[in-house]
């Protein structure tokens, strides 16, 4: 039966992406089947069920070879990033005659860009009915090193026991690393810590840490990593950043600060005192030479007072009776008996207080 309506052979990597399978390639197939090809896309057409069982990728390409040759045209779509697996890259086809040796070719790999991983490139020799006759494979390490994470710095943030570790990163086409594993590592002395970083967020994280239990002066090393296939970015100067701790106050015992503090409060002690001292000596010799000067006016008054009571003698001495002889010397001897106890009394209170600063007492 001769068939009226031309086939077109749909070859693309939509079909490897659940998302485009059912929103892509349906509106390929839509427009050329509107131009009124009939159209084989392998993805619906051949079915990739029962891939649990052995041969069924063999099964797979079989069918899609046959698809390829029976076609009457073949619509490629070849803009866009294959995917890493079940893509061929490229193919070469010939005969060959029974029990003659084939001679070298080339195939390329130049299209090939695979996503960053452990890849395996596969060769394989098909015979014309898709049986596999030879093949051979290659594990590749593949990298990218667009992009770049790094250290900016590091903050100490309070004091004491509750200090924290700010710090601080920067980072450049981070959106390629949705599937990388970075950590920051943190040495300080005997101190060693690793923590799992997330560089793909909105900004460029900081993330804070409980200072490390050392003594300040102690150098810490702070360093941040990726493992592969993120392990080598543009520019790994700004891998590493050091800091000298400070503001820590971090001592193994408690006795230095006891004693530092108990010294302390003898020494105001002892200056208290001092000074307390010297007020009250100022006082006392203020005190006494108050009291000296006191005593020489008041022994001064009195020998002027004795001095007047006596009576003036005259040159022409009048007629004086024993009687009266014995009166004024009983006046005079009053008299004299009183500034010496005026003066006995002032020299008592002195003296007792002069003993008492000097300790005789």
């Amino acid at each position: 039966m001769k068939k009226t309506q031309k086939t077109i052979y749909l070859a693309s990597p939509y079909g490897f992406s659940k998302q485009c399978k059912e929103l892509v390639l349906p509106e390929f197939v839509a427009a050329l089947e509107g131009l009124g090809a009939e159209v084989w896309e392998p993805f619906r057409r051949n079915s990739q069920s029962g891939k649990s069982k052995p041969g069924w990728a063999n099964k797979i390409a079989v069918a899609d070879l046959e698809d390829v040759r029976n076609a009457d045209a073949i619509f490629a779509v070849v803009n866009g990033t294959p995917p890493d697996e079940g893509v061929m890259i490229d193919s070469i086809e010939g005969i060959i005659q029974a029990n003659t040796t084939l001679q070298s070719t080339n195939l390329s790999s130049s299209l090939w860009d695979p996503e960053p991983g452990h890849r395996t490139l596969s060769i394989k020799l098909l015979d014309d009915r898709g049986v596999l006759i030879a093949s051979d494979e290659k594990t590749f390490e593949i990298r990218r090193t667009d992009w770049n994470v790094g250290l900016v710095g590091i903050e100490l943030q309070g004091e004491g026991a509750t200090q924290e570790i700010k710090i601080l990163t920067i980072r450049e086409n981070q959106h390629l690393l949705s599937d990388a594993d970075c950590k920051i590592q943190i040495n300080a002395g005997t101190y060693n810590a690793e923590h799992t970083i997330d560089m793909t967020g909105v900004y460029s994280p900081t993330p804070k840490f409980d200072r490390p239990d050392v003594e300040d002066g102690t150098e810490m090393i702070v360093a941040i990593y990726c493992s592969f296939p993120w392990d080598l970015d543009s520019d790994s100067s700004d891998d590493e950043v050091r800091k000298i701790l400070s503001g820590g106050s971090i001592s193994t015992t408690n006795g230095f600060e006891w004693g530092t503090g108990i010294g302390f409060a003898i020494m105001m002690i002892a200056i208290a005192l001092a000074v307390t001292w010297a007020i009250r000596n100022h006082r006392e010799r203020r005190e006494i030479m108050r009291m000296t000067e006191s005593v020489m006016k008041r022994k001064a008054a009195s020998k002027k007072v004795a001095e007047e009571s006596l009576p003036r003698i005259s040159e022409t001495l009048p007629t004086i009776s024993a009687e009266d002889m014995t009166q004024q010397t009983a006046t005079v001897d009053t008299i004299e008996q009183k500034s010496t106890e005026i003066k006995e009394e002032e020299l008592d209170e002195f003296e007792s207080r002069l003993k008492r600063l000097s300790g005789l007492e």
